[in-house]
């Protein structure tokens, strides 16, 4: 994808990217895994240090992985992304993400939450008191993806596989079991909640990758 076109994503960081750890990936000889870009934006939700490590090696363009979904959606995902790998979201970043999260999803359990933001449930739970949201249901249980349309009983079969029901599973979980770059299985699932065909999907790089 051409950096060009890319949008910055909400600063999930109050002080911002760390830029010794964007000199580091620019300097590091791996590939650079792909970004999490919001498709109808184009909006950057992981990966800010990536691609800025990306423009300063010089490159023109940048691997993607696309995410479906509306702004709120979009916006859970980025946390979800942001607060577990490479340089992790601050204790402060996290609890402003949680305070957003229960205004816009104040019917989601504290535990939910808490496994989004990477708190502990007694964290936004105390947040929860704080903003005066009421609690969510006892009995409600909250998928952390965006509700899916019905689907047909099974799916297309993936690449030399027979058909079988939609996998509920997390994508590396999938993509274990059929032996694929999870990049693909996510581009066949988007195909699919879209209502789309399954396609072939363009060839993925296979060069070694580092955590970033």
């Amino acid at each position: 994808m051409p950096i060009r076109i890319l949008r910055r994503g909400e600063n999930l960081r109050a002080h911002g990217e760390d830029q010794e750890y964007v000199t580091t990936l620019a300097q590091s000889p791996f590939d650079l895994p792909p970004i999490s870009v919001h498709r109808e934006t184009m909006r950057i939700l992981d990966g800010m240090h990536r691609l800025k490590a990306a423009k300063l090696r010089g490159d023109q363009s940048i691997e993607v992985v696309f995410f479906d979904g509306d702004e709120e959606d979009a916006f859970v995902a980025a946390v979800a992304s942001n607060a577990r790998h490479g340089m992790p979201l601050s204790f402060d970043d996290r609890t402003v993400a949680a305070t957003r999260i229960l205004g816009s999803r104040p019917h989601w359990p504290d535990r939910t939450i808490a496994s989004v933001t990477g708190l502990d449930p007694r964290t936004v739970r105390a947040l929860r008191g704080g903003l005066g949201v009421p609690d969510a249901p006892p009995a409600n249980l909250v998928p952390l993806e965006r509700p899916r349309p019905a689907a047909p009983p099974v799916r297309p079969a993936l690449p030399g596989r027979a058909p079988a029901p939609l996998p509920s599973a997390p994508v590396h979980q999938v993509a274990r079991e059929f032996q694929l770059d999870p990049r693909a299985v996510v581009d066949v699932l988007n195909r699919l909640r879209r209502g789309l065909p399954e396609l072939p999907g363009v060839p993925y790089g296979s060069g070694p990758r580092s955590p970033a």
